[in-house]
């Protein structure tokens, strides 16, 4: 099973999504209370599932999806897969 991420300043909510993904197999998911540090980590890793409780502390949170999501696309564009299936609908595009 891939990595996942979740973003969220909310420690109850954290120990509850971390639940529901560890029904689902991801069992150690990395949590992020912030946008900007959640987009620093997208840059050093890639994560199957990321997982935005928002409001976020420094955002709304809506911003930081568009940019998982673009970089998501770039990624697969680089790795010549040219899949047509979205993986989250992108209002910028």
């Amino acid at each position: 099973m891939g990595r996942a991420l979740i973003v969220s300043a909310g420690a109850s909510s954290n120990e509850y999504i971390s639940a529901r993904l560890a029904e689902l197999g991801y069992t150690r998911p990395t949590i992020i209370p912030s946008g900007a540090e959640a987009r620093r980590r997208m840059m050093e890793s890639d994560f199957e599932l990321i997982v935005v409780n928002a409001p976020l502390p420094d955002e709304f949170g809506h911003e930081l999806c568009s940019s998982a999501v673009r970089k998501n696309r770039r990624r697969r564009g680089a790795a010549g897969q040219g899949s047509s299936r979205r993986a989250a609908a992108d209002p910028h595009e």
